[in-house]
């Protein structure tokens, strides 16, 4: 099923990092992962929606992770939070509630692996099973991962309801930290002010389409990527044609992205944005390929439409055409041997599919995409398609109706309570945000004096950054 050879990680003796002595390839991380995506698919909580899209997000944000080890890219430690049913509590529904469980992401690829199975107290016994550099100690017994049919039986279980986070309501939450937002906010109103000052002067020099920061640092370290990015374009002015029309987006990744953007990691040197930037003409090679691959794939599935993600991370071109180019492939190969299912109509343009990295999981989004991984088996994706079709079209529908209502509202609360900005985080649903802005709107004699110039973002978690720029969650208390 697999064709493409095990992948290189970290570099590191046999001495240093025994566990990364024998490398995994995506056939192994994928059999591993199994058992996780089983009591952490999205689709699997569908009486619990907050946790069904804090999961979607998580697994995007671990498929990243694991991407970039699987290509030997450098990462940084971070933590994911997933919702989990506990598999062991077969039948007793007092227990069966979907529970939290924070996982911190380690800097390489087996060590992270293990340490998804051992929090989500899932079997390693695949994992233990693998050949390793060194064998100190033998391996603790793991307990047998349970049958298919009981596990997704407990899954479909009738759970209390979910535990709830501490009561705090939102004017609560403002009269604590308005104080300490407002002052941060003043403090780097200098520092956001020369951020507008230089982009504007690059874009306007360079003849730019944009300068983007999506990176997730603060105004500080944008502000310096900037002086950097000026100093760069002075001491090589050859590089300016070459940035002419484009959009430069700083990021954690270097490269050309799906959208055709010029993406620089902030937290490279100078040397390496210059190497990134001369080579763009070739990665805009992939770039051509993409349109033709998607309608091959789009062909071989009755027309459906080969998109990408909405809200997705940055993707880079390179690895999105291997991406495709090797779902095109198997479903060519399939097609050669079957048929198409008799169920399905003459076309699927109406529903959406979208290739992602060959470690994540089927799955259907809350717009309604159709989420697939690039190794996934030509059968497997066909019989999904075949099942959820009905309610992927009802999801697309209902997200393009309650997308313009979004837009609309957001701008009106935006207006209302004269902020400085209002945004959502990608894993917030539309019918969410209009549900938060209306009811902002309810109250906006009361909060219009304490939000006028703030930026906030609305997610599920309440947060002030260093930059006094403030997140609500979405459901907030009154």
């Amino acid at each position: 099923m697999l064709r493409r050879p095990a992948v290189g990680l970290l570099r590191c003796s046999r001495r240093q990092c025994p566990l990364l002595a024998r490398r995994l390839s995506s056939a192994q991380l994928a059999h591993a992962l199994r058992p996780f995506y089983f009591v952490v698919h999205p689709d699997l909580f569908h009486q619990y929606p907050d946790f069904k899209n804090v999961n979607e997000g998580s697994l995007q944000f671990l498929q990243a992770h694991l991407d970039k080890l699987l290509n030997s890219k450098r990462v940084a430690p971070s933590t994911v939070t997933f919702y989990v049913r506990d598999v062991e509590q077969k039948g007793n529904r007092a227990q069966a509630a979907p529970a939290p469980v924070q996982i911190a992401l380690a800097p390489d690829l087996k060590r992270t692996v293990r340490t998804v199975l051992e929090q989500c107290r899932l079997p390693t016994t695949y994992l233990d099973s693998l050949p390793a550099g060194q064998s100190g100690r033998p391996a603790r017994p793991r307990r047998p991962t349970p049958p298919l049919d009981d596990l997704f039986a407990e899954m479909g279980a009738e759970p209390e309801a979910p535990p709830q986070r501490p009561e705090m309501t939102l004017f609560t939450w403002l009269a604590r930290t308005g104080g300490e937002t407002r002052r941060r906010a003043a403090a780097s109103a200098r520092t956001r002010a020369e951020i507008g000052r230089l982009r504007a002067a690059l874009v306007s020099r360079l003849h730019l389409s944009a300068m983007e920061w999506r990176c997730g640092w603060g105004a500080e370290h944008f502000r310096g990527c900037l002086r950097s990015f000026d100093t760069l374009v002075n001491h090589h002015p050859d590089v300016s044609e070459l940035l002419r029309d484009k959009t430069v987006v700083f990021g954690n990744e270097s490269g050309v992205s799906l959208d055709g953007h010029l993406i620089l990691n902030s937290g490279e040197v100078i040397t390496n944005w210059i190497s990134v930037i001369r080579r763009c003409a070739d990665d805009k090679l992939y770039l051509q390929k993409v349109p033709h691959l998607q309608r091959a794939l789009s062909r071989h599935l009755r027309d459906i439409q080969v998109v990408h993600r909405k809200f997705q991370p940055i993707t880079m071109v390179t690895s999105y055409e291997q991406q495709l180019r090797r779902l095109v492939t198997s479903m060519g190969d399939f097609w050669g041997s079957h048929g198409y299912p008799r169920s399905w109509p003459d076309k699927l343009s109406h529903l959406q599919l979208v290739v992602e990295s060959e470690s994540g999981p089927l799955f259907l989004s809350p717009m309604g995409q159709i989420i697939a991984p690039s190794s996934c088996p030509p059968s497997l994706l066909v019989r999904y398609i075949t099942d959820c079709m009905v309610e992927a079209e009802q999801k697309l529908e209902e997200y393009t109706r309650l997308s313009h209502d979004e837009t609309a509202v957001t701008a009106e609360c935006a207006a209302a309570l004269g902020l400085r900005r209002l945004e959502k985080q990608d894993n917030i649903l539309p019918q969410q945000m209009l549900a938060c802005c209306r009811r902002l709107l309810a109250h906006r004699h009361r909060l219009a004096p304490v939000l006028t110039d703030w930026r906030i973002s609305v997610a599920h978690y309440y947060a002030v950054d260093g930059d006094g720029a403030c997140t609500l969650p979405w459901d907030w208390l009154d």
